[in-house]
């Protein structure tokens, strides 16, 4: 690897990690993990610059930060090919796509014939297949996350905190930062006791708002775009009222299948809405600037930080509180897809304890998006189909289904 970055020019590797990252992220759709696989076939393949396999095994350290998955892969790939400027290159290049398409797609959004039956029905399907998605994410996540009653009960907890009583999902993320640190000091203390002895809503305040908010994002996230999904709810829905839900899980369908990170997409989108193309810009800026500060951190000390018994403590807190926002965000898609309304818990809980009586709520059951829901789950966990075509399948079923 050093031998050919030694006969690579330093102004030639910034370019050409520029190009490269654009590129990716500008065609590869799916998140993250795509844009590492992606990375992983022009950096170590075809130019050598890292060793076979060396961003896959970097994979703890870079959903160790705080961060975008895909960000923190372009950092790490910048800084160990280029130093400080090679990450600051990279991390703009993988962002710009998402900017440049989203804010175009911005502009167009507010034509789309939202109360059209037909475009009703598209984006219950997309919702449908939202749903699906974060089902199967949390299937494929559970046996690496989900090691022993512990944890388990983090999940669940989590999901009764979010979804039931709506906890601020940053309470639920820093108690499993917490309690990942403390059992993290725990090993640590054990391992080396020796070496232990010696954080106006108009105009410019509202920009100002929107960027710190984005800053805390970033600072939460951990993985991919999916995570931050209970956080946007909570404060841009709940609290702050900038968006509706529908709107939310609308421009949630349409980062999906737009090129770039998703989380990056996202957080365009609606920077954009409240302030146009600087809005759009600071919301990005925010989302990715604790990560890279954090990443530029960690890689100065790579191996003490891979290893560190305090690191893997904070992702053994963290994981199931993720699982467990992850099932709040599914409950919720739902809710708007699925189902006509919010689950009727209170009847349900009434039959579970034998008290049978007929249902007379608003509550039913979306029979157009049931086949929706069942052949994109299974076309995204059994079959190889890309997120992109199982979410504009869904869209033009949803039309053809969900309205009729």
């Amino acid at each position: 690897m050093e031998s050919a970055l030694n006969d690579v020019p330093f102004a030639k590797r910034l370019r050409l990690l520029f190009w490269n990252f654009f590129k990716i992220a500008l065609f590869v759709v799916g998140g993250g993990y795509a844009i590492i696989l992606a990375a992983e076939e022009i950096f170590v393949r075809k130019l050598r610059w890292l060793k076979d396999g060396e961003l896959l095994e970097m994979l703890t350290v870079i959903q160790a930060i705080p961060g975008l998955t895909a960000g923190n892969a372009a950092i790490y790939v910048g800084y160990r090919t280029a130093g400080q400027w090679g990450a600051l290159v990279a991390l703009v290049a993988v962002a710009l796509p998402s900017y440049l398409i989203i804010c175009l797609v911005s502009v167009g959004f507010g034509v789309i014939p939202m109360e059209n039956l037909y475009v009703q029905g598209a984006f219950i399907g997309v919702r449908t297949a939202l749903s699906a998605l974060t089902i199967v994410a949390i299937v494929r996540l559970w046996p690496k996350v989900i090691t022993g009653k512990y944890s388990l009960a983090a999940a669940l907890f989590t999901i009764e905190a979010v979804y039931f009583y709506g906890t601020n999902p940053a309470i639920m993320l820093g108690a499993g930062i917490a309690v990942g640190l403390i059992c993290g000091i725990r090993t640590q203390l054990r391992q080396s006791r020796a070496a232990l002895a010696g954080k106006a809503e108009s105009g410019m305040a509202e920009l100002l708002t929107l960027f710190l908010l984005f800053c805390w994002f970033g600072l939460l996230c951990f993985g991919g775009g999916s995570a931050l999904m209970p956080l946007y709810i909570q404060e841009l829905v709940d609290a702050r009222h900038w968006l509706t839900l529908h709107e939310l899980s609308d421009f949630a369908a349409i980062s999906q299948v737009t090129p770039g990170p998703i989380g990056v997409n996202l957080a365009t989108f609606l920077g954009f809405r409240r302030g146009g193309y600087f809005g759009a810009l600071i919301c990005t800026i925010g989302l990715l600037l604790p990560s890279y500060i954090l990443m530029q951190i960690a890689l100065r000390s790579l191996a003490r930080w891979e290893q560190s018994p305090i690191v893997r403590g904070i992702m053994a807190g963290i994981g199931p509180v993720t699982v467990g926002l992850m099932a709040a965000t599914t409950l919720i898609y739902l809710e708007l897809s699925l189902f006509t309304s919010q689950l009727p818990w209170g009847y349900l809980a009434e039959l579970a304890t034998g008290h049978l009586k007929a249902y007379e709520g608003p509550f039913r059951l979306c029979y157009g998006s049931v086949p929706v829901f069942l052949l994109s789950g299974w076309a995204l966990y059994k079959s190889k189909c890309s997120i992109m075509t199982a979410i504009f399948c869904s869209a033009a079923l949803g039309a053809i289904l969900c309205r009729i």
